[in-house]
């Protein structure tokens, strides 16, 4: 439950909070948008382009206020298609005569502001992301590398995510089956039959794969084989006996956008 109040000061955040300045704490995030309050002040008294900057008043403020129409929190996608009208905004300042260099200053500030802020914080924090992170194609390939890797020319697979879908570790296991021969059978039961597991939420930990692999994939044996990786995904190897085989899956074991 939300109320409209919330509503409010929530938009009145997104407002404020446009990520002028990439990953800045808030307040820097506030000087940026009182400098440009200010600024645009200065652009109505000393401008004869008035009507340019009520429209982006209109337009700007307009959009989130009739956002309100939706009781729900504005998401990033929903409002960043609208900060390039800001951004020509706070270019167009640099046109008031008079305060022409004060305007030049605050605009070179904003674009180094975010070339270095979010170039650094790029570079410092892809090297805690690529190839460890769960959302990371490098540690995806990875662990699919690993499953076509142990040497198994007949072998089935199934993927395990807690949301079900598994989207990002299934694409990687299609994608990689393309690298080796196309060797791999895609959730079905062979006599090797591995299972890529992508581990729980921290807040969740009852979502594990235990139930998931006993009643959906249908195995009730214990693995010859886990590899465990840093960021929670194992891998499971399994070799299972004809009547093991014969216990098929679940039919839905292996959703997709038809099941949405």
């Amino acid at each position: 439950s939300i109320t409209y109040l919330q509503l409010v000061l929530e938009r009145i955040e997104r407002i404020i909070e446009v990520q002028l300045i990439n990953n800045s704490p808030d307040f820097l995030n506030s000087v940026v948008f009182f400098s440009t309050v200010g600024l645009l002040i200065l652009a109505f008294r000393h401008t004869k382009d008035k009507l340019f900057y009520f429209l982006f008043v209109y337009f700007y403020v307009g959009y989130f206020i009739l956002s309100l129409l939706s009781k729900h929190a504005m998401l990033n996608h929903q409002f960043y298609p609208i900060l390039p009208l800001l951004f020509l905004c706070m270019a167009s300042f640099v046109t008031i005569k008079k305060y022409k260099s004060l305007a030049t200053i605050f605009v070179v500030v904003i674009i180094f502001a975010n070339l270095v802020r979010g170039g650094i914080y790029a570079h410092y924090s892809s090297r805690d992301f690529i190839g460890y992170d769960q959302d990371s194609w490098k540690f995806l390939h990875t662990i699919a590398s690993d499953v076509y890797s142990f040497n198994d020319d007949d072998f089935g697979y199934f993927v395990y995510a807690p949301d079900t879908f598994a989207y990002e570790p299934k694409y990687a296991m299609y994608y990689t089956q393309k690298e080796f021969k196309n060797k791999g059978h895609r959730f079905e039961k062979k006599h090797i039959t591995y299972l890529v597991i992508a581990p729980p939420p921290p807040d969740k930990p009852f979502m594990g794969d235990r139930w998931w692999t006993e009643n959906k994939a249908r195995i009730s044996n214990k693995p010859v084989m886990t590899k465990t990786y840093p960021n929670g995904f194992k891998i499971e190897k399994y070799v299972l006996t004809d009547e093991e085989i014969a216990i098929q899956p679940d039919p839905m074991i292996d959703p997709g956008i038809s099941s949405r």
